[in-house]
């Protein structure tokens, strides 16, 4: 190890793995281009290793304004493998896809046929709706997604009814939702849009935000 010897003392500099870029380069947000590059261009398949991406996302983070995020986010929040292929992530987010349709049909069957549950789970059911319901009316609006209500709430019992709604905070909704059809042992905890919310304003698109939020 090279040392260095500092006003407060002698420290050792260790290699990291992206020792080959200066501290300002390791300080740059990640760009689409950049990521892209890290990829095979015939298979898909990451060329450097996870731990590297990693460090290099840790230093600089992620452009916010050409698209990264969309693709980073699935490797960082466990929607793709790491070691996964071009073929197999596009076969990944199609059973993914169909997954989430399946599991938002279930509740959504239950909640218009109701003689097919018990009075328990209606009730628990609806709680859980009015939970989400609450939390997601209260995202927040400086963000152009969430902004206005500019649609009629589809519940006229809502304590919301009145003030109407949009179709971003339904879609935060029915994800919120689906979540407690995935994972009934926890369902909805307060402050679960908080961490949605961010994810879906950069997918756009509730299948791919649903799982990304589950990772």
């Amino acid at each position: 190890m090279e040392m260095e010897d500092t006003d407060v003392g002698e420290f050792e500099i260790v290699d990291m793995e992206m020792g080959s870029l200066s501290l300002r380069e390791q300080r740059k947000p990640v760009t689409l281009k950049e990521w892209n590059g890290w990829f095979d261009s015939h298979t898909g398949r990451l060329q450097m290793t996870p731990d590297e991406v990693k460090e290099r996302v840790f230093h600089g983070g992620l452009n916010a304004n050409d698209g990264v995020r969309k693709e980073a986010w699935l490797f960082l929040l466990g929607v793709y493998d790491w070691n996964s292929s071009k073929e197999e992530r596009h076969a990944i987010m199609s059973s993914r896809r169909d997954e989430y349709i399946r599991l938002k049909g279930a509740w959504w069957e239950r909640m218009i046929e109701e003689g097919g549950s018990t009075l328990e789970e209606r009730e628990w059911w609806k709680e859980q709706k009015m939970r989400i319901e609450k939390d997601v009316h209260r995202t927040d609006r400086n963000v152009p997604l969430f902004a206005g209500e500019d649609i009629p709430h589809p519940d006229p019992d809502s304590p919301f009814a009145e003030a109407g709604t949009n179709v971003h905070l339904e879609q935060l909704k029915d994800m919120l939702l689906t979540y407690n059809e995935y994972n009934r042992d926890l369902g909805y905890v307060q402050g679960m849009s908080d961490l949605l919310a961010p994810i879906y304003a950069v997918m756009q698109d509730d299948a791919v935000a649903f799982w990304g939020f589950v990772g």
